[in-house]
């Protein structure tokens, strides 16, 4: 399937309920806004407050303090549910979102694209209820796709490999609604760098490992802990750490340039990841969907830790099933295993197909 457009009006639709479905639809619109007139939209920003409260600023509490209750939830809900209780959940969602309404009907899109399952739902009721024919097209942000991605009455499915199209087929949505594109990473992540360039810019030394340790946008987990641990292990290496917009953690990454100089590079919310990536040997990163599509389209081996439940947990086991990555059980060893183990991961990754998202959803979209 491609789209016969020439010119469109595409709003994109994410939810900030964690940071990849919000890096994805920034990704979307940088591929497409040189054709097409794009919009990036945060449902959050049109939903009651009360509603936000709950849904995206609860969501990170949830995860960091309540890992099992979430996952039950995770499980529960991964699969089909009564048509009372989807009817009840649509109809308030479909209730709560009454600004975003008014703003569609004055915007007037080709196509909404989202990348969060929640948008989808109740656009498909405002789209019947107002007899609007604008296309609605979803791009799952994990390896996996949990039931909630499902509905069956969107345009278009964009998902990370075969195993989710399968997945997604199985569940009734027609094999021609799907194109296999991988998770919408940033442009910038395509542009070859020059490393010795990089290597100067940042201030790193060109004779150690170097380790790049993520925390997501939110600067989630002890990741001070984490580069205190691998630091104070090997001598031979060094640490990119990014804190994202969390600021104190970012403070305590600094404070460890006292005992360790600059074999540290502590680093805040950051446009520059694609630069400190090209540039590493390895990550050590949670195994959300955007940051691990990252690595593997720079072919950059992962130690995984602190998957959140349900969704990163299968990532890490995509990850580790393709020879990419290890899952942490025990990080100096894990560490320890991959480091010795660099050119076996890197042939895994060239035998890897690894696909092309700006590319191909470019081509889609004409």
């Amino acid at each position: 399937m491609k789209l016969k457009y020439k010119y469109m009006k595409i709003i994109i639709t994410s939810v900030s309920a964690g940071a990849g479905h919000v890096r994805a639809a920034n990704a979307m619109e940088a591929y497409l806004k040189e054709v097409h007139e794009v919009k990036h939209i945060d449902l959050m920003d049109y939903s009651t407050k009360w509603f936000k409260h709950i849904y995206a600023d609860k969501y990170i509490d949830l995860i960091n303090n309540h890992p099992k209750l979430w996952k039950a939830l995770y499980n529960i809900s991964d699969k089909p549910t009564s048509k009372e209780i989807y009817k009840i959940r649509r109809w308030m969602e479909y209730k709560l979102h009454n600004k975003f309404f008014t703003y569609l009907k004055e915007a007037n899109p080709d196509v909404i694209v989202s990348t969060h399952f929640m948008p989808p739902e109740i656009l498909i009721r405002f789209r019947e209820k107002e007899k609007l024919n604008f296309k609605i097209h979803v791009v799952v942000t994990d390896f996996d796709v949990h039931y909630l991605w499902v509905h069956q009455m969107a345009d278009h499915y964009f998902v990370a490999g075969e195993n989710a199209k399968q997945k997604l087929i199985k569940y009734g949505i027609e094999a021609h609604k799907i194109t296999i594109s991988g998770i919408p990473i940033m442009p910038n992540f395509f542009i070859e760098q020059n490393k010795g360039f990089l290597f100067n810019k940042w201030n790193l030394h060109t004779d150690k490992k170097t380790i790049l340790l993520m925390a997501g946008g939110a600067g989630v987990g002890e990741l001070d802990i984490v580069a205190d641990t691998i630091l104070n292990n090997f001598n031979n290496i060094q640490v990119i750490a990014l804190s994202g917009k969390n600021e104190n953690l970012l403070n305590k990454l600094n404070n460890l340039s006292h005992k360790y100089g600059n074999r540290i590079l502590p680093v805040g919310f950051t446009n520059e990841v694609h630069e400190l990536m090209s540039i590493s040997d390895l990550v050590v990163t949670k195994p959300g969907g955007l940051s691990t599509s990252e690595c593997i389209y720079l072919k950059k081996p992962m130690v995984l830790i602190n998957p959140i439940p349900g969704q990163e947990e299968l990532n890490a086991e995509t990850i580790e099933n393709l020879g990419l990555g290890k899952l942490s059980l025990n990080l100096i060893k894990d560490l320890t295993l991959v480091i010795n183990n660099l050119s076996q991961y890197h042939n895994n990754f060239e035998k890897l197909n690894i696909v092309d998202s700006l590319n191909i959803i470019r081509n889609f979209y004409g």
